[in-house]
């Protein structure tokens, strides 16, 4: 009788282990780093330059550099795809007035969201357009 349980838990296991679905390995990316400058193009600070640096972690290596050109009181978004599959998408605003900027970004592996990371800015009044 053992040996009837044995083999029929050994055949319950194989049919266990041959239909459980293959898994890729642990990805080691544990979040972002964001980096984002805004700067005023223009006196009246109605446009912006935004440049937006994401970089990997914990391997620190930049993984896209995104510029955007920025309206106040509109909202912009921009995509950057990844030589390795990822994507890295960002939404931008900056306030109207131009005091302030806010950013959301979000970091893909495929169907995947890997790391996102949202902020806000507070501009420095009357910098010189540019600068």
């Amino acid at each position: 009788m053992s040996h009837l349980r044995l083999l029929a838990f050994g055949l319950i296991s194989a049919t266990l282990v041959a239909t459980l679905p293959a898994t890729e390995p642990a990805s080691t990316t544990t979040g972002i780093a964001v980096d984002v400058t805004v700067k005023p193009m223009d006196a009246a600070r109605t446009q912006f330059m935004c440049l937006i640096r994401v970089t990997e972690l914990p391997s620190e290596q930049l993984i896209s550099g995104i510029n955007m050109h920025l309206i106040a009181g509109r909202a912009a978004t921009a995509a950057s795809v990844l030589r390795s599959g990822g994507e890295v998408s960002v939404l931008a605003k900056v306030e109207e007035g131009g005091a302030a900027a806010s950013y959301s970004v979000e970091y893909r592996k495929g169907a995947v969201v890997v790391a996102t990371q949202k902020g806000s800015i507070a501009l420095a009044p009357g910098a010189p357009p540019g600068n």
